[in-house]
This record gives structure tokens, sequence and C-alpha cells, in this order.
């Protein structure tokens, strides 16, 4: 008896050329995907920023109300950002908590009258569009690049 191989019961595997067309598109749709989670985490490392500026915001506005003006030790200080904790006018300052700085706070300016902070981006968040991102004593917030970014 003669042994017949049906196509029904025949096993057929991948091609080489099918297995490359797979790669190709997963390699399309990775390079698509990238440049989106970084702009995404590279917002969300801005939004921690901008948490660090309005908490140290808050404390010089606590130390004004205690000495009736803005200046004191911090004029020139800089910082690095986000803060953990809490930011008290008696020098304790913010800290990154996970050992990767990528914004530093910046007492631009501090007068009896009033004050300019900023949260200035360094390694790979320097490559954000917002650049450096400004707040005052009148709470009027900017970036360095013009757009909106608060």
């Amino acid at each position: 008896m003669a042994w017949r191989v049906t196509s029904a019961s025949r096993i057929r595997g991948f091609s080489l050329v099918e297995l490359m067309i797979v790669l190709v598109i997963a390699g399309i749709l990775a390079s698509l995907a990238w440049p989106a989670y970084t702009d995404h985490v590279r917002r969300s490392w801005r939004a921690e920023a901008q948490t660090g500026l309005l908490e140290l915001a808050q404390a010089l506005e606590k130390h004004r109300r205690r000495t009736m003006s803005y200046t004191g030790t911090w004029q020139g200080a800089s910082l690095p950002a986000p803060p953990k904790a809490s930011v008290y006018a008696s020098g304790t300052v913010p800290l990154d908590g996970n050992g990767t700085t990528r914004y530093v706070l910046r007492i631009q300016q501090a007068n009896a009258s009033g004050y300019e902070i900023r949260a200035i981006p360094v390694g790979d968040q320097a490559r954000d569009a917002c650049g450096t991102l400004i707040l005052d004593h009148t709470g009027f917030r900017q970036s360095t690049s013009g757009s909106n970014c608060w």
C-alpha cells in the first residue's frame, strides 16, 4: 500500500519572507509609538516640575507671612526638583526622590515685594519643547518657549 500525503494533512510553517514582513511591520509600529511615549513621559516630568514650582511658591509665601519679605538665604539658590517632601522656609529644600534630576528649581529673584522662580530642565528633559517654566509672585505662569505649557 502506498502512502499518500494530502494537502489537508500536510503541516506548513512560516516562510522566511513572511517572518521578515512581520518584523518590518513591527518595526514601523515601534518607530511610530516611541516618540509618542517619550513625549508622554516628558509631559509627566513637566507636571512634577510644575508641582515643585507651586510648592516652592507656597513656601515663599509662608516665608513672606513671617518676615514681610520674600528675600532670604534662598536668593540665587538652585534646588533639585521635583520635591518629594514639603518645602519650608526653614531651609528644607525639595529633593528628587528617585535619584534622577529632570528639573532644577531656581529662585531667580526675590525682593521685598516679589519673586520669580524657575524650573530649568536638565538631562534628557532639556529636549522638552516647553523649555524653562517660570512662575512669579502674582501667579503669572509662562515658559521660555512661549507656548502654553501650563
